[in-house]
């Protein structure tokens, strides 16, 4: 690695391919010290930040990253007021996987100089990381105006193919789950007719047993009056007489003791 990454007068940050990033790995929190104002520095700490900060560059280049993480954190507690010195923190954070504390030093370094290209640059890298392409691509765009880098065209690209592959990602998985959807739907549909067509199955056969019993009841003595007298209207019938007796001739119909009608006219009076 060039040692002129880290250089006071360089703007140019540590570039990591965003294909050999992940979230994983080693997290070293930086240390949250509160930034000093500027009459708070002397020209010792000063020459003492310069000092831990050329042994951090020897340190990268040897890639050693550890190690020039702390020669940076005591450097900036020497000179707490330098954007540069948080943001080459970050961008060797960034390198070690830990884009939680390369965005702190970051925004820290954004806080000091707000038109810090290099504190742009490595936020966006780890919001890139965390998988937030659309701030990431702010922020890479901001740096690149305020100092234009060629090497934040190669991340943008990468970032471009990133956020369409998991565009294309979150495509397919909702088009699965639809379809899954769909068949959930359509097996619940075949299901309910299947239960109605086995109720009318189960119903049908007593349906029968009612319409052949009530038929049955309706025609249980075809022909024929119930409660009928058995061998003819008048045969059997109490007090009849009995067939060939005279009396019957002699009593008129059905030997009635008040005389036989001679004809059946009018039920109001006897024909003379």
């Amino acid at each position: 690695m060039n040692a002129s990454l880290i250089e006071e007068d360089e703007e140019q940050c540590l570039i990591v391919k965003l294909e050999n990033v992940d979230l994983q790995g080693e997290t070293v929190e930086p240390n949250c010290d509160p930034i000093h104002k500027e009459r708070d520095l002397s020209d010792e700490n000063r020459e003492a930040a310069q000092e831990l900060k050329g042994k951090a560059i020897d340190a990268v280049s040897e890639g050693k990253f550890y190690k020039a993480i702390l020669h940076l954190t005591r450097a900036i507690s020497m000179n707490p007021t330098s954007a540069i010195l948080y943001g080459n923190r970050a961008c060797v954070y960034i390198k070690l996987k830990n884009p939680k504390a390369a965005f702190r030093d970051a925004v820290t370094a954004l806080k000091i100089n707000p038109d810090s290209a290099k504190g742009y640059k490595a936020r966006g890298i780890a919001r890139a990381m965390f998988g937030e392409w659309a701030e990431a691509e702010k922020d890479l765009h901001l740096a690149s105006m305020i100092d234009y880098d060629a090497e934040i065209s190669d991340v943008l690209k990468e970032i471009e193919e990133r956020r369409r592959q998991r565009s294309h990602a979150e495509a397919q998985a909702a088009y699965v789950k639809a379809k899954k959807q769909e068949q959930s739907s359509s097996a619940r549909e075949k299901a309910k007719k299947g239960h109605s067509s086995s109720n009318r199955h189960r119903q049908e056969p007593r349906r029968q047993e009612q319409s052949s019993s009530s038929r049955q009841s309706r025609g249980s003595s075809p022909g024929s009056f119930p409660g009928t007298f058995p061998d003819g209207f008048l045969g059997g019938f109490p007090g009849s007489f009995p067939p060939g007796d005279d009396q019957r001739d002699q009593s008129g119909f059905f030997g009635s003791p008040f005389g036989s009608f001679h004809s059946f006219g009018s039920p109001f009076g006897y024909q003379n």
